[in-house]
Parts: C-alpha cells; sequence; structure tokens
C-alpha cells in the first residue's frame, strides 16, 4: 500500500512535469515560427533593399544625363538672344537689303494716286477725296490718328489701302478689352525662359526700322483701339510720342541683356522709328471705351458716317514704294508755301471762337493745336483742299467734339456759338462738319437748329 501510493505521488508529479514540458514545447514552437516569419521578412527587405539600391543607382544617372542636358540648354540659352523674332530679322538678308522707293511728284499728285489705287483694285474702295486728303493731313500733323464711325464705313480699310497704295503693308494690331498694360501691347520677359515674348506691335516696330523698309511710310494699325482704355495699355507710346524725335524710344527691359538685337539701344530700349505712324479704329457702342481728352489733342480724328458715292477711278499700275524723306520734303515745302493761310486760321479761331468756348463751355486750347493745325492746313490745301475745308475739320473733330453729350451745354449758348461762325466764316462755302455737330447738340436739347422751342 505504501509503495502504491509513493507511485501515485511519483505519477502525479511526471504529469505535472509533462505538463510544464508541453506547455514549453508550445512556447518554443511559437518562438520558432516567429523566428521564421521574421527570417522570411529579413530576406524579403533585403531583397527590397537590393531593388531600391538598383533603382537608386539608375536614378542617379538619369539625375546626371538631366543636369548635363539642362547645362547644355542653359548654355545654349545663354548664347542665344532673348528676342529671337527681332534677332530673326537682323538675320534674314531681305531686311537688311536697301529697298528702291520712288520720289514723289507734289501732295495734291499724292492724294489722286491714292484715292485712283484704292478704287481700282479687285475690292474696290471709295473714299472721298476731303477724306483722303484729310488723312494726308493727318500723316503731316502727327503719328496718331484716330477714325470711328459705325461699322461698315471702312475705318479699318483706309489705312491698309493706303499703306498698299503707297508700296507697303499695314501691320494690324487687334486690341483686346483685357488689356490693361504696356505689356500686353509690347511683350513681356519671361525669367524662367530667359526669353522676351515680342508680341506683333513689337515687331512691326523693329521691321519697319530695317534698311528694307526705313524709308517707307509704315502703318501700325491699332484695330478697335478702344476696346480697352488706351491711356492704360498705349501710356508708353503716348508719352514717347511727345519727346523730340531724338527721344523717342520704348524701354522693353530694366536692364542690359547679351546678344540684344542689333537695333537695340544699350541693350534694353528701342528707337521707335520715325517713319512709323500708329492708326487707332474706334467704334462707340455699350463694348468701348472712351478715348480721354489726352489721346484726342494728340492724335488727328477722322469720322465715317457713311460711305462716300462711287466715281470712275484712273486703273493705275505697279510701282515703288513712296519714299518717306521725298514726303518729309513735300511736307516741309507745303508748310512754306501756305504757312500765311494756316496763320488765317488761327487768327480766325483766337479772334471769334476762343472767349465764347472759354466762357461759356470751358473749352481752350494751346501751342500743340496751333503746331498741328500749321501742318495740317497746309497739307490739306497742298493737296488741292481749301482753307475752308481743313478749318471745318480742326473745328469740329478738335473743339466742337467735346460739346458732345455735355449736361451743362445750354441751347442759347448753342445756338450763338453756331451763329457766330455762320457769321464769320473763313469762306463763302459754310463748315458743314461743325454747323452739323452743333445742330445734333441742339436737337439732343428739344430745339431745332432755328431756336425754336
Amino acid at each position: 500500500a505504501q509503495r502504491l501510493d509513493d507511485l501515485a505521488r511519483e505519477q502525479q508529479s511526471w504529469q505535472a512535469e509533462r505538463l510544464e514540458l508541453t506547455r514549453q514545447l508550445s512556447e518554443l514552437k511559437r518562438r520558432a515560427a516567429y523566428a521564421d516569419n521574421d527570417l522570411g521578412e529579413r530576406e524579403a527587405h533585403r531583397d527590397r533593399i537590393a531593388s531600391l539600391a538598383s533603382q537608386q543607382e539608375l536614378l542617379q544617372k538619369a539625375n546626371e544625363e538631366l543636369r548635363t542636358e539642362v547645362d547644355e540648354l542653359i548654355s545654349d540659352r545663354e548664347s542665344q538672344s532673348p528676342f529671337p523674332a527681332c534677332t530673326a530679322v537682323d538675320q534674314d538678308p531681305d531686311f537688311n537689303a536697301e529697298g528702291a522707293t520712288d520720289g514723289l511728284g507734289s501732295l495734291k499728285d499724292l492724294a489722286e494716286r491714292v484715292r485712283d489705287h484704292m478704287a481700282s483694285g479687285d475690292e474696290p474702295l471709295y473714299y472721298s477725296e476731303a477724306d483722303v486728303r484729310s488723312f494726308i493731313g493727318g500723316l503731316a500733323m502727327g503719328r496718331l490718328i484716330l477714325l470711328q464711325g459705325i461699322s461698315g464705313t471702312g475705318k479699318t480699310s483706309l489705312p491698309i489701302a493706303f499703306a498698299r497704295a503707297v508700296g507697303t503693308n499695314a501691320s494690324v494690331i487687334e486690341v483686346q478689352a483685357g488689356w490693361r498694360d504696356p505689356q500686353d501691347l509690347v511683350g513681356h520677359y519671361n525669367t524662367f525662359e530667359r526669353r522676351f515674348h515680342e508680341k506683333e506691335f513689337l515687331q512691326a516696330l523693329y521691321r519697319a526700322g530695317t534698311p528694307r523698309w526705313q524709308d517707307t511710310i509704315q502703318i501700325v494699325l491699332l484695330d478697335e483701339m478702344n476696346l480697352s482704355y488706351p491711356e492704360q495699355y498705349f501710356s508708353d507710346m503716348l508719352s514717347a510720342l511727345e519727346r523730340q524725335p531724338d527721344q523717342q524710344h520704348l524701354r522693353l527691359m530694366t536692364h542690359a541683356v547679351a546678344s540684344a538685337p542689333e537695333r537695340f539701344e544699350d541693350g534694353k530700349r528701342l528707337s521707335i522709328p520715325p517713319n512709323v505712324w500708329f492708326v487707332g479704329t474706334a467704334n462707340h457702342d455699350e463694348t468701348t471705351m472712351n478715348f480721354a481728352d489726352k489721346t484726342y489733342d494728340r492724335a488727328h480724328v477722322m469720322e465715317f458716317p457713311h460711305r462716300p458715292k462711287t466715281f470712275d477711278a484712273q486703273p493705275l499700275g505697279a510701282s515703288r514704294p513712296l519714299s518717306v524723306h521725298t514726303f518729309q520734303q513735300a511736307v516741309e515745302a507745303a508748310v512754306k508755301t501756305h504757312a500765311d493761310r494756316a496763320e488765317n486760321l488761327q487768327r480766325y479761331f483766337e479772334d471769334n471762337l476762343r472767349q465764347p468756348l472759354a466762357n461759356q463751355f470751358d473749352i481752350g486750347w494751346g501751342p500743340r493745336l496751333e503746331r498741328q493745325m500749321r501742318d495740317y492746313v497746309s497739307v490739306v490745301i497742298a493737296a488741292g483742299g481749301t482753307l475752308g475745308e481743313a478749318g471745318d475739320h480742326l473745328l469740329a473733330m478738335r473743339l466742337l467734339r467735346k460739346l458732345k453729350d455735355r449736361h451743362n451745354n445750354r441751347p442759347e449758348h448753342l445756338e450763338a456759338l453756331k451763329r457766330t461762325i455762320e457769321e464769320r466764316w473763313l469762306e463763302e462755302k459754310e463748315p458743314a462738319k461743325s454747323l452739323q455737330l452743333l445742330d445734333k447738340e441742339l436737337d439732343r436739347w428739344g430745339r431745332d437748329p432755328d431756336g425754336e422751342a
């Protein structure tokens, strides 16, 4: 019995020991399984590290190749001009060969030839003699011309047809409603690309100064110029055109750039060629802006109320471009010949119009208009016009135009001004444009031109 008890106790001890060993075996198996998993992960990580190392080596090689390519591109860019279009003009032999031009017989011959040329093409354009003379007078008067009127009256066609008639082409710039800065017109410099994005306006100015075109009349047409405010996007040009000819330039960069085009000054400025005229067309509706007085005062203004009548034009053959040098000589000769007629008009304005316009309408003028009057009147007369024709246009477009749609006009003052002009006019023929403008303003106030309510 004692032995059986001892054996039972030993059996219990062995069973307890067996359970402990079983537990330890399970723990060891669990640890062995974790070790196997960890070994697999380590091997996977090792493979991944080897793969990443291979990829890094490839990326380093690609990075070195890209760095080399970028360095080459930068070096190539630095060797190129930031003005590729203007530089291309420098390298074009057609622009660097002097062009042949024709002289000018007389301003009257020019007006007749231009009018016939415009009316004898495949798509004939008809303009009155007075309109053609006025356009030529505007070229003599200044570098900015504004053409106003309703759509379809030939505003855009006139400068283009005139350029063709004198043997050149007009560069057409389509003004956008969103333009607010001179960069919108000229272009801008991209510091990342190290390149100036040259707009057509800048390219047209640069081409005009080349030997091929520098002795011809070049026209830059700003189509629908008043879609935005010219006093904003055209401000640099308005200021430049008021300076002396040798100081008229357009600053394009704040600092000089290497490899600038040949005709740049100091590597950052472009002189405005003296053979370039700027013509702007304008519609007046709810989508357009009004010109400021500073723009009107610097410009020659023409209005196109309707198309003139057709006429039989004299067919003309091809001719070489008109020399701008001989045109300017003809203008100077006209001024010398007809300066006394222009002085007569100045005296008429001074003696009869200055006081009533200043006192009753707060309208005046200064030396700029007197200079413009001298050149315009002389050229219009030399081109076959009269003093009354030139004076009527200047009076209507430069002075009486400011009366339009003003809320503080008084009908009795308008009627008195109209009588003064009618009774004291320079010639027997009445100033039709001026009187018509006053009649429209009187009609707006509910009175007829005779002053009856």
